[in-house]
């Protein structure tokens, strides 16, 4: 290893006080867009006041964070978590938030009652692993002219940033803690991804950097990112959205110390080809959200199937009536689409209201939020009669929800007083398998209908009712 004298502070080197990792961002899977690999030691008076998610700038101690995240909701296997394996789009979220913010990523599996991984888990991680050497795969940095505006000497030059090397690094001066590196294309590039790490052997040193791109017309303009751009450490990956150019420039602005880039890479990653989330809101306005932040959504209201081209999504609009939306995600950069993606709507909901409250959790397409019950009903206004077949009930899915209903009955009628009971049952399993339930029933003219919780799993006092819908004829 070729050391620079006197550029390495003590307390940044690998050797000295090491005493354990930060935990940082667990199970919300995150590390902050400041991530120093160091802390205080314990008899620094200080060492009270340090955020362990940022760690210290000026720290004794070398402790790199880890984010501790299971593939799962929880640390255990339980059957009914089946449909809840994190995404691919999720896993690759954790990946950048994590590796990509200078942390080290411990990913938990949840082996199942027999001691292994679940085919689901094993599938879904597999995918995560593959996406990101797509996305990763192709460095566009290695045709380029690389420059830098100062420069150590002779084995420190700023080609030593793109050589493929791990042992080689671009440094400057002693005394020189800033520095610019420009990346200089012979034919305009697209690229939506930066990759930079530090010569970690010799400590974590970048303080702040911000970087560039030039524009059509040679100005050079800030790249289009949501984060931070403070700490590198031993790597640190930006995403933003796609943009054209013939050159990019690093300015690295403050340092603990002369710089040591090992590695600086550039990547024009593709899109995930995920299939668009359709759901309509308590105000009959349809959503529809993306994989990704660069995909555009192409969608019909009339059951054709979407194309490229017509009818693109921008924002929210109303669909107050039954029907079929079906949609698709696509990528320009690489001309992919995804499988399309389809949703039913049956009645719209907007003129619905629940008895009792202004709350309308139930109807607004998001199961993560619920409207809960001390009663053992609730009670529907519909505003209108229709004639109706049939309800669904899908209870909260945040992962501690309890409240679910296990023996119901649903009360139908053309005002609150006349209703008669239509269904009754149980929804079979609801506990291990808390799903979209349907009940039908004979048709019934209806402005009011009432589901009864007749029995809660487990005896609670109370039940919840994350979304409802009707069916009707």
């Amino acid at each position: 290893m070729r050391t620079i004298k006197g550029i390495a502070p003590k307390a940044m080197i690998f050797g000295g006080t090491c005493g354990d990792i930060r935990w940082i961002g667990n199970e919300e899977v995150w590390a902050d867009e400041t991530n120093w690999a160091m802390m205080p030691g314990l008899d620094d008076p200080n060492a009270a006041s340090v955020s362990p998610t940022t760690g210290c700038e000026t720290g004794s101690m070398w402790m790199p964070g880890e984010v501790d995240v299971s593939v799962r909701p929880g640390w255990y296997y339980h059957a009914a978590e089946d449909n809840k394996v994190k995404s691919v789009a999720q896993l690759v979220d954790i990946y950048y938030q994590s590796v990509g913010r200078n942390a080290n990523l411990l990913l938990s599996f949840c082996p199942d009652r027999h001691g292994r991984i679940h085919p689901i888990d094993s599938v879904r991680t597999i995918e995560w692993w593959k996406t990101i050497q797509r996305e990763l795969k192709d460095n566009i940095l290695v045709h380029a002219k690389v420059t830098a505006d100062q420069v150590r000497g002779q084995g420190f030059e700023a080609s030593r940033v793109s050589d493929g090397r791990s042992d080689t690094y671009w440094a400057t001066p002693d005394g020189v803690s800033a520095g610019v590196l420009t990346f200089t294309f012979d034919i305009p590039q697209k690229v939506n991804r930066l990759l930079l790490q530090e010569y970690i052997e010799l400590g974590q040193r970048v303080a702040s950097f911000k970087v560039e791109y030039q524009t059509s017309d040679g100005t050079f303009v800030p790249l289009p990112l949501t984060e931070k751009t403070t700490t590198i450490g031993y790597k640190r990956i930006l995403r933003f959205n796609t943009v054209e150019t013939r050159a990019l420039r690093v300015n690295f602005e403050r340092a603990k110390g002369p710089l040591c880039i090992a590695n600086v890479e550039a990547f024009l990653a593709p899109n995930l080809m995920v299939e668009p989330a359709i759901r309509r809101d308590a105000d009959d306005r349809i959503v529809l959200i993306a994989n990704d932040r660069e995909s555009e959504i192409y969608y019909t209201t009339n059951g054709s199937v979407p194309q490229v081209g017509k009818n693109r999504y921008t924002k929210p609009f109303v669909f107050n009536k039954r029907g079929e939306i079906k949609a698709i995600a696509y990528d320009k950069n690489f001309k992919k689409q995804s499988e399309v993606a389809t949703q039913k709507f049956d009645l719209p909901m907007r003129r619905f209201r629940l008895l009792g409250t202004d709350s309308r959790n139930l109807f607004d397409g998001d199961p993560h939020t619920a409207d809960w019950f001390t009663t053992g009903s609730a009670t529907i206004d519909m505003g209108e009669k229709h004639t109706l077949t049939g309800i669904t009930y899908l209870p909260e899915q945040n992962r501690w929800t309890s409240g679910y209903i296990h023996r119901y009955e649903v009360w139908a009628g053309e005002t609150e007083a006349s209703q008669k009971k239509v269904a009754e049952g149980e929804f079979s399993n609801i506990k291990n398998s808390p799903t979209l339930r349907e009940v039908r029933f004979a048709p019934v003219k209806a402005r009011f209908i009432t589901l009864k919780a007749i029995q809660i799993v487990d005896d609670v006092k109370r039940f919840n009712i994350g979304e409802f819908s009707v069916i009707s004829k």
